[in-house]
């Protein structure tokens, strides 16, 4: 049988903050970790507002939020998680260094033998015991192959790091692979939208819930429940134009036809279907249309 590898994600680096000896800076009683108050203190280097004059914004859980809500990011990059990985394949790893903010360091096949040799179950698969055998048939297969090449040219001669790079063209993809990978607070929010989403692969996503998972213990006002209903950004100037023209066009598709009066009971303009009982005030219809875009 070969060896399936389970996901294992752990936290092995994190943010060591110290407060400069010139500035009268207080820590916050609420930041989590060095990483928040960092983060804290970059934002309050900009303004030099370490007297904490807004009240709002006065603790750490309330500037953080802050922060995300005006999309001000830039001094989450001052904070930084390193996680090691293992039990992940290289189709993962290969979408994972996608991230460019993100700084991997990955276990090497041309250097790492065989005995190290792993591999890991989709998770489509984990309870179906015909697609494991399955598997466990082609992994077996796998390293027959890989092996065999191997040999057959050190045999030859070639360098042992020459024959392990060209036998890996045997390996499957899902061959389990190592990653050391470090990013800023604004890496990881990056990367957690995308791969954190039911639109991400199965494998990846995994992953992307447990690094969420340990982020948020670690820094819970910036990737907690609540901090993360701050992630997504606003619509832009030209997007809300687009959803205005959306919605009005929307709410006039329901009128068979369209005439336009000026003598309406409220003092302002309306619109009337033909049909005489759709009668709808262009201020409700304004109204409408902005909770839609709230909704949005």
């Amino acid at each position: 049988m070969v060896v399936f590898a389970p996901l294992s994600v752990e936290l092995i680096a994190e943010t060591d903050f110290v407060v400069p000896a010139s500035v009268d800076y207080t820590l916050n009683a609420d930041a989590a970790d060095n990483g928040e108050e960092l983060a804290v203190f970059a934002g309050r280097v900009c303004y030099q507002s370490f007297g904490r004059p807004n009240t709002r914004t006065a603790t750490a859980a309330g500037y953080l939020a802050n922060i995300l809500d005006h999309r001000h990011l830039s001094v989450l990059e001052h904070a930084t998680a390193t996680f090691y990985i293992q039990g992940v394949t290289r189709a993962l790893t290969h979408e994972l260094v996608r991230h460019r903010h993100l700084s991997p360091s990955q276990v090497s096949q041309r250097f790492v033998d065989d005995r190290n040799l792993a591999f890991v179950v989709p998770p489509l698969y984990d309870a179906d015991q015909e697609a494991l055998a399955d598997l466990n048939r082609h992994a077996e297969d796998a390293i027959s192959r890989y092996r065999n090449h191997v040999q057959r040219y050190l045999d030859r001669g070639v360098d042992r790091k020459q024959a392990r790079e060209a036998a890996r063209a045997f390996l499957p993809e899902f061959t389990e692979t190592r990653i050391t990978i470090s990013g800023n607070y604004r890496s990881w929010i990056e990367y957690l939208l995308k791969r954190d989403s039911p639109h991400a692969d199965a494998e990846h996503r995994r992953l992307a819930a447990e690094i969420g998972h340990q982020l948020a213990a670690k820094a819970p006002n910036v990737f907690g429940p609540a901090a993360r209903a701050n992630w997504v950004p606003a619509l832009s100037a030209s997007e809300q134009v687009t959803k205005v023209r959306e919605s009005l066009a929307g709410y006039l598709s329901t009128f068979s036809s369209i005439t336009m009066s000026s003598e309406s009971g409220t003092g302002g303009a309306w619109i009337e279907s033909p049909r005489g009982a759709e009668v709808l005030d262009l201020h409700e219809l304004a109204h409408l249309i902005v909770a839609d875009l709230r909704a949005a």
